[in-house]
This record gives structure tokens, sequence and C-alpha cells, in this order.
């Protein structure tokens, strides 16, 4: 999104342990979010 958005040439995305992310509900809420604009593509 901000690629697109502001024209950046690379953005940061951390990096999750995926054993707890499959099974700890609570990490997955805390660590994962979307927004509403992630699904328009323009």
């Amino acid at each position: 999104m901000l690629c697109w958005k502001y024209g950046t040439a690379a953005a940061y995305t951390p990096m999750l342990h995926s054993h707890i992310f499959t099974e700890n509900k609570k990490y997955r809420s805390q660590e994962f979010t979307t927004c509403k604009d992630e699904d328009d593509e323009d």
C-alpha cells in the first residue's frame, strides 16, 4: 500500500512466528492487521 500510494521503492513487513500464529488467536489479532484500502487496486 505504501508503494502504491507514495511511490516508494521498498516497504518493511515484520516477520511473524508461524507456529505461534497458527496456534494463538491473540497473537494473530495483535500482530496481523489489514486496512480497508488493501483490497482496492487502482
